[in-house]
């Protein structure tokens, strides 16, 4: 959330969170920002937008 707060436009994979929101951080594996990333959907703060390939970007609830 401290890393969208500042960049709000920001949206990405949970992969592209892990390498790039978190790097300096913290050492997250992508399944525990996964299951972050979907705790904080649940809860309203972000939102999933689906890509043309099937996939998943997360970025702040009520984004671009």
């Amino acid at each position: 959330m401290e890393y969208l707060t500042i960049n709000p436009e920001a949206a990405d994979t949970t992969s592209g969170i892990a390498n790039w929101w978190l790097a300096e951080k913290c050492d997250a594996s992508t399944d525990a920002v996964e299951e972050a990333v979907l705790d904080l959907v649940d809860r309203g703060f972000m939102e999933r937008r689906p890509t043309p390939d099937g996939a998943a970007i997360y970025g702040l609830a009520g984004g671009q």
